[in-house]
């Protein structure tokens, strides 16, 4: 008995940090279940009934049990289950931003079709009370026809997690929209991609979304005083490279330019930098 209660305990603690959730929390997950498995398993009406439990009731049950499926069987075990949860709570905007694209990658392509990004919105637009079923369809040939394009970098006519992820740090409202509910748009407006939006803005002086050759020289001569004219050209030069448009720079190049120099995840030091770079700019610009 000791040592079941033992082990207990320590799946208790493994899976409080794992999820976040409080330990009754926890174990009230845990007992139900106990309740609604059959033979330690669960099926798509039990994994709703879970959901409902969690809040999220309006979560894509179907969409989200394929998720939740790794072992791709028709049912969820309990550690299948809580991974799903682990990553369904995760406090990491890149996890999060990875999980709004498993979630539209129903069929776990690794690419997002023009069919997927469809289903996505329409399953975000049904039951829109602000207008009927036509207004919904519109709303979304308006999206695929103006945005598609946009997001599907390579115009291979699918979108990768690489193109997602550079066009959400861009645009966070693109997460709550991709996201079936369950992802907020502000989990990734973190420290550091809020400066580097606000910078990014500062730097676009005529705001068509552009940052080009002519800003970037400006910004950099600001921010690097003591550099050599050839030295800022280079670096001009290796912004430029990151971009797709020959015309300069867009906002999720300008983000993905540092996730690459800077590491994903960022530290102090460089938000630091980023403030007194904002410091600098918006007092030339007075």
């Amino acid at each position: 008995k000791k040592k079941k209660a033992a082990k207990e305990s320590a799946a208790i603690l493994f899976w409080k940090e794992k999820t976040g959730l409080s330990k009754d929390d926890l174990m009230q997950v845990m007992k139900h279940f106990e309740a609604i498995a059959k033979d330690d398993k669960i099926d798509r009406e039990g994994f709703q009934s879970g959901l409902k439990i969690l809040g999220y009731e309006k979560a894509s049950a179907d969409r989200l049990f394929a998720l939740a499926d790794s072992t791709k069987d028709g049912i969820i075990d309990f550690r299948e289950f809580m991974l799903f949860l682990s990553s369904l709570r995760s406090s990491d905007p890149e996890q999060q931003i990875e999980l709004a694209f498993h979630i539209c990658d129903k069929e776990r392509k690794g690419k997002l079709s023009r069919a997927d990004v469809r289903r996505v919105l329409e399953d975000a637009l049904e039951g829109d009370e602000e207008g009927d079923e036509e207004m919904s369809k519109q709303k979304v040939d308006a999206f695929l026809h103006e945005q598609f394009d946009v997001l599907d970098e390579n115009k291979d006519n699918q979108i990768s997690m690489e193109e997602f992820k550079k066009a959400v740090k861009a645009d966070p409202k693109l997460l709550a929209l991709f996201g079936a509910g369950l992802v907020d748009e502000s989990v990734v407006l973190s420290k550091r991609w809020t400066l580097l939006r606000e910078l990014f803005q500062l730097i676009d002086r005529d705001g068509n979304g552009t940052a080009d050759k002519k800003e970037l020289l400006r910004f950099l001569q600001t921010v690097y005083a003591s550099k050599s004219e050839e030295e800022i050209e280079a670096e001009v030069s290796a912004f430029l490279a990151e971009g797709r448009a020959a015309e300069g720079l867009s906002l999720a190049d300008w983000i993905a330019y540092f996730d690459k120099t800077e590491g994903a995840e960022g530290d102090g030091e460089f938000e630091a930098k980023l403030d007194s770079w904002i410091s600098s700019v918006v007092a030339e610009h007075v």
